[in-house]
């Protein structure tokens, strides 16, 4: 799953990305993290929101047009 609900407190809930879900999906958007030797995180799995938009907004289209397609079909 890669949108996922992290914690909910006060009828407030906060919602994210995995970067290391994300980076089979859409790498562009992810820069990878780097870990120290001592287990230590030496740089952050990070995400660029900004590359996911035109992915959303061309999907959010396409599904627009397939539910137009289905209300046609049953007239």
């Amino acid at each position: 799953m890669l949108f996922r609900s992290w914690k909910e407190t006060n009828n407030h809930v906060d919602f994210g990305f995995i970067a290391q879900e994300l980076l089979n999906v859409c790498p562009s958007a992810v820069s990878i993290g780097e870990d120290k030797e001592d287990g230590t995180i030496k740089r952050p799995w990070g995400i660029d929101t900004s590359q996911l938009v035109p992915i959303l907004v061309k999907a959010i289209q396409e599904l627009h047009q397939e539910i137009n397609q289905l209300k046609n079909n049953q007239l």
